[in-house]
């Protein structure tokens, strides 16, 4: 679980230049599961549950509406 396969990928044709590479992360399936869980639980740890802005699946409404 701790290898990740990181591949260069070219964005444009100009392959000499390291700009116009973006980066691939192969990473496996059950450490995207285990890292996913992690986070929601870290985020839920740090998140303040009065706070509605700039978070997932809360809205403005939902100070309005309680």
């Amino acid at each position: 679980m701790e290898n990740v396969n990181i591949h260069p990928h070219p964005k444009e044709r100009n392959l000499k230049l390291c700009n116009n590479y973006r980066t691939i992360a192969l990473i496996s399936h059950a450490s995207k599961i285990l890292l996913r869980f992690i986070m929601k639980r870290i985020e839920r740890k740090l998140e303040h549950e009065v706070q509605a802005g700039f978070r997932h699946g809360r809205g403005t409404r939902d100070h309005i509406l309680t």
